[in-house]
């Protein structure tokens, strides 16, 4: 199994390395899979609460190959990913996606399909972009339809290019034996074949290709980057690699931040175990996003102008929105104070009912007593305000009973004895009281 000589490359040469040490791989051990030994779960996904996690790591490969070799040799198919983006687009109970992203780059061919999908999840969910060490070539043009891209301050950003290798293989099937001839029917049909001459003319067909190649993937990173063709072509087009700050600098990621940080937005101080071992570490789970500034590298005059014009009006609403805020501060304060004295004056009305109504049963306990012993009858004093009222009341109407209204009450006393002093209410003071009685 190997990787179609010539073919265009939108990664790194390590990564061309990588992807077919890959397939050798896959191709030594295909004939002992068994189907049914397999998990039938996408290892390219993993959920995590509501959150979807794409990964799209190591060399990417249209390889229709099952998925869990790939995983297990570190590659990343287009197909195995197009499964993965269809089955979070139809799962109801995902409502964000994160694309992990750590990879050079790969093939160019079957990109187009890839991207698609993922735009198209990316326009029924929100879909962000966190890049491991290296988001490069073809990888970028996947983790660009994020709508916020963030990254590791060692984060490698970029390579945005289309690279193909000519192969003269005249000479090898000579020393084999092997005199080749190239026939054609079509003057351009397959210009640049490996048995004959690379002709001035098929080095244009083959550049043409790559020029087409790279338009599209520089168009496609403006668009998703909110930049102009011009701007993309003119600082980051060219095939550069950038890193850390300095990608944030040029617009090709919004924000630095780990992959923890970008999970927590979902839910603040919530912690979710995330198994991104090779395509999924443990990560917490917050807010990283990010406006990014292109600077003067990425518009022209025009365009700067019309942006300063925007940010002063944002910068006038948000110093309306702060007066605002500051003036239902002052406010709030001014009635916390009110409050304040009111609780105060509150406080100091209710010493002082509690104060009267102490007066008050110091008088019923003295009418009370005053009418037991009128009356000649002994009492249990109640010791509430409710309880002495009542009784005052029962005595009250024994009272008027025994001493009818108008009448003068003489209660004899032993003449031995002295008249006992008692104080009574002044309603009493017709009523003669003898020790005694």
């Amino acid at each position: 199994m190997k990787l179609y000589k010539g073919a265009m490359w939108a990664g790194t040469e390590e990564t061309l390395y990588a992807a077919q040490n890959a397939l050798d791989k896959i191709e030594a051990n295909l004939t002992t899979f068994k189907p049914d030994e397999v998990d039938t779960g996408n290892p390219f996904v993993k959920t995590v609460g509501s959150t979807a996690i794409i990964s799209i790591k190591g060399p990417l490969l249209n390889a229709d190959i099952p998925d869990e070799f790939a995983r297990f040799v570190g590659v990343t198919t287009y197909p195995g990913l197009q499964r993965a983006v269809q089955a979070v687009e139809t799962d109801s109970d995902v409502s964000r996606v994160i694309l992990d992203v750590d990879s050079g780059g790969g093939q160019v061919k079957g990109l187009y399909d890839t991207r698609q999908a993922l735009l198209r999840l990316a326009a029924s969910k929100p879909v962000e972009t966190f890049a491991g060490e290296c988001i490069a070539s073809a990888a970028y043009w996947l983790g660009s339809c994020g709508k916020s891209i963030t990254a590791l301050p060692v984060t490698v950003a970029g390579s945005i290019g289309v690279i193909a290798v000519h192969y003269d293989e005249r000479d090898a099937a000579r020393a084999e034996g092997y005199k080749p001839y190239v026939l054609r029917a079509g003057a351009k049909k397959h210009l640049g074949h490996s048995m004959e001459e690379f002709s001035p003319e098929a080095q244009a067909e083959i550049q043409k290709s790559l020029d087409f190649t790279h338009k599209t993937f520089m168009q496609d990173v403006a668009d998703s980057r909110g930049m102009s063709l011009a701007a993309v072509s003119t600082t980051v087009g060219n095939g550069q690699v950038f890193y850390g700050q300095e990608a944030v600098d040029v617009g090709l990621v919004d924000k630095l931040g780990s992959f923890e940080s970008l999970m927590m937005k979902q839910s603040q101080n919530s912690v979710f175990n995330v198994n991104r071992s090779g395509y999924t570490t443990a990560a917490q789970v917050s807010d990283v996003t990010g406006q990014v500034n292109n600077g003067e590298f990425t518009m022209n005059l025009e365009e700067a102008m019309v942006e300063i014009g925007r940010l002063n009006g944002e910068a006038e609403t948000s110093k309306n929105a702060l007066a605002a805020i500051e003036a239902k501060a002052a406010t709030l304060e001014a009635e916390k104070l009110q409050l304040e004295v009111s609780n105060k004056a509150l406080a100091a009305s209710l010493a002082e009912a509690n104060s009267e109504n102490e007066g008050f049963a110091d008088v019923l306990k003295a009418n009370i007593e005053a009418k037991a012993c009128a009356l000649g009858t002994k009492v249990l004093m109640p010791e509430t305000l409710a309880g002495l009222k009542t009784m005052n009341a029962q005595l009250e109407g024994e009272f008027q009973t025994k001493f009818p209204s108008g009448a003068v009450a003489a209660i004899a006393q032993p003449e031995d004895k002295e008249v006992a002093q008692v104080e009574i209410a002044p309603w009493l003071k017709r009523v003669k009281l003898e020790k005694g009685v």
